[in-house]
């Protein structure tokens, strides 16, 4: 798959991490993730990057920001269909087994709590795989 691409603009530079501002592209309307992109849902968005040379880039200066395509559906993946599968999977399985439902929504909802904080405990980890980089 393709990288996607945005332009940017540099905010800040600190050691080893540069701030870039970007808006949303004209590119992100024909994309298919577009309604489950985080993207989206604001005008302007402000991203740190890592980068290895702090030195080569300066606030104000223009950039653009690669995404790889197969890393941000990844990322779809787990903050939005993983969860809601797994609520279902909760929902109609506690509802089978007990015929309580709201036994089995209180239940599904509370299974989300250990998901998200599983993805907060591997928030360095799954970060790493999706890296996005400066051109």
């Amino acid at each position: 798959m393709s990288d996607i691409v945005h332009q940017g603009k540099v905010i800040s530079v600190s050691q080893n991490r540069v701030t870039v501002s970007f808006e949303k592209h004209q590119s992100c309307q024909g994309c298919k993730a577009k309604h489950s992109c985080s993207l989206m849902t604001q005008q302007n968005q402000e991203v740190g990057i890592t980068v290895d040379n702090p030195q080569d880039y300066k606030a104000g200066q223009e950039v653009e920001l690669l995404i790889n395509a197969k890393a941000g559906f990844a990322a779809v993946f787990l903050a939005y269909i993983l969860p809601l599968m797994l609520v279902l999977i909760v929902l109609f399985g506690v509802w089978l087994w007990q015929k309580d439902e709201a036994l089995a929504a209180l239940l599904s909802l509370l299974s989300l709590v250990p998901y998200y904080a599983a993805l907060y405990a591997l928030q360095g980890k799954l970060q790493s795989k999706m890296e996005i980089r400066l051109r």
